[in-house]
């Protein structure tokens, strides 16, 4: 997890200077685990020089993105685990699946 700030700080420019001036201060050490969840609560998006619509357009590359990243890793860690989507529908029980998401977590999510 990041700051608000920090969040912000990686964000490319024009974006970067245009969110940070926009920052509500009192937020900015509020910590987040996404740059768009971050964006989404550093300020009121409807009320900066920018617009609602400027700041929703962003979040939604950066969600989009992270989460494209995600599914390619999620793909790279089932080939390297051996296993097909088909496969995981066949596990006996809710906690061989939990098991799995787990270690998919700990290894990919958060390297």
């Amino acid at each position: 997890m990041k700051t608000i700030k920090q969040w912000l700080h990686l964000l490319p420019e024009p974006h970067k200077q245009a969110a940070l001036e926009n920052l509500v201060e009192s937020q900015g050490n509020e910590q987040y685990p996404t740059v768009y969840d971050a964006l989404e609560n550093a300020f009121s998006w409807q009320n900066s020089l920018e617009g609602y619509s400027y700041w929703k357009n962003i979040y939604h590359v950066l969600k989009d993105d992270f989460v494209g990243k995600l599914k390619v890793k999620a793909d790279e860690y089932m080939v390297k685990k051996h296993l097909k989507s088909t496969e995981i529908q066949g596990f006996d029980g809710l906690v061989s699946i939990n098991d799995l998401l787990v270690d998919f977590v700990k290894e990919v999510v958060h390297a």
